[in-house]
């Protein structure tokens, strides 16, 4: 994370002067995300970052819970020259194509497109599966995991619970020098990634297995209820767009 976070924040301070309004050229229903994603906190508690020289961390990781990247939030809240420096970063070092969830990923990836970045990026952006609930339905529908083609059972929720370990340092790092500050998240993260990586084979093994169970215990529920209910081939993903267009 030291050696990450320096990187990163270099690279960020190409994208200070760079950030994008995040209301400009979307349709309604991504709109009604950013509207709520901006009114998530009042103005008194927003300009309460100005107080602090770092105000937290921003973490990119992997499915497996590995640590790709890591930056200081410099006297703000997570702005969009974070997640914008950081997937610079990964797009450079991580080739092919890539599945990303993101908060305000629906926004997100109608940001990225009018950015440099965009152009390397191959990527499909959804939200996580505990944060998109927040989303309205139609957003739901186009970015919410359990809608999307090769999300799998994965929630997308893995920096949350990084977070929650990091949590830990808060009390030691409150007072702590930049240097010293640095130093404790970089210990608590090495230790974070030398954990899953020894236990990187039970995570697979039981992803793969909860799959397979999936699988087999709900084929014959599902041939059921296809009969019962005279449901064909490809109607779910017809009812989905339906609806979809619906709302819109």
């Amino acid at each position: 994370m030291q050696r990450a976070a320096g990187e990163a924040q270099e690279e960020i301070g190409e994208w200070v002067t760079k950030n994008v309004d995040i209301g400009q050229g979307l349709d309604g229903v991504i709109s009604i995300c950013v509207e709520r994603w901006k009114a998530n906190a009042d103005d008194s508690k927003k300009g309460m970052f100005n107080c602090f020289e770092e105000s937290g961390i921003f973490l990119a990781c992997c499915r497996h819970g590995l640590i790709l990247i890591g930056c200081d939030m410099v006297a703000s809240g997570e702005l969009l020259k974070y997640p914008l420096a950081v997937l610079s970063h990964i797009s450079q070092k991580i080739p092919g194509r890539k599945m990303i969830g993101y908060d305000i990923g629906c926004v997100f990836k109608k940001t990225i497109t009018r950015t440099s970045i965009g152009k390397q990026l191959d990527a499909q952006f959804v939200v996580p599966a505990m944060h998109g609930y927040a989303h309205n339905r139609p957003c739901q529908l186009k970015h919410h995991p359990k809608y999307v083609l090769g999300a799998g059972i994965e929630d997308f929720e893995t920096c949350e619970r990084t977070f929650s370990l990091t949590n830990h340092c808060t009390s030691i790092t409150r007072l702590a020098t930049a240097y010293h500050r640095h130093q404790i998240i970089d210990m608590q993260l090495r230790q974070c990634d030398s954990d899953k990586y020894a236990s990187l084979g039970n995570f697979m093994l039981n992803n793969y297995t909860q799959a397979l169970k999936i699988v087999d215990e709900y084929r014959d529920i599902f041939s059921q209820v296809y009969n019962l209910q005279h449901i064909k081939s490809g109607d779910f993903e017809t009812w989905q767009k339906e609806e979809g267009d619906y709302l819109s």
